[in-house]
């Protein structure tokens, strides 16, 4: 069995029960799949993430071109998330504005989360930050309340520390705005 296929089969085993240390061990052998482009790396971890999360959540990687700009959606894996959220507004803009998680319950009604019409009512947002600079934020969301609590949270921040840890530099230095840093 090559290194490939067998990532794939620990996915597919991967459930909510499994420990934490599980879901980083696979989001780490990411690698395995081969000569697999950034967008897809991102592809694979968020189903790492949605697959621990179980049914009831989704998970986006937004990218930040540059601050203050609308953030894009560059992949999403279960319940959808909105293709572009504007900075500073709702869990995912703010994180991006903050560079801080933001947890949100009854995310459709308290931050007019794009996802609200999908049923989305939590949303945790975590920036992804290397270098100094914000290249994305990782949002995990769910439509059953309560969901997502401190270890999902804390979980969810080790995941976007790896994510930033194998950012592409180019990418990271192509979304440095020198005129826009020291925004808040």
């Amino acid at each position: 069995m090559s290194p490939a296929d067998d990532w794939w089969r620990s996915l597919a085993a991967l459930t909510p029960e499994a420990p934490p240390a599980a879901v980083l061990a696979l989001v780490d052998r990411v690698g395995e799949l081969g000569e697999v482009p950034w967008h897809g790396q991102l592809a694979a971890v968020t189903m790492v993430l949605g697959r621990w999360l179980g049914p009831p959540a989704g998970v986006g990687v937004y990218i930040a071109q540059r601050p203050g700009a609308p953030l894009w959606l560059a992949h999403n894996t279960g319940i959808p998330g909105g293709p572009l959220v504007d900075w500073g507004s709702a869990a995912v803009g703010l994180a991006a504005r903050e560079r801080a998680l933001h947890l949100a319950d009854e995310a459709a009604g308290v931050l007019g989360h794009p996802g609200g019409a999908v049923g989305v009512v939590q949303t945790l947002a975590i920036p992804v930050v290397r270098s100094g600079v914000l290249t994305a934020v990782l949002e995990a969301r769910s439509s059953e309340p309560g969901r997502i609590g401190l270890a999902e949270a804390q979980l969810a921040m080790e995941v976007a520390d790896r994510l930033a840890g194998r950012w592409p530099e180019r990418m990271a230095a192509a979304s440095k705005n020198p005129a826009m840093e020291g925004e808040t």
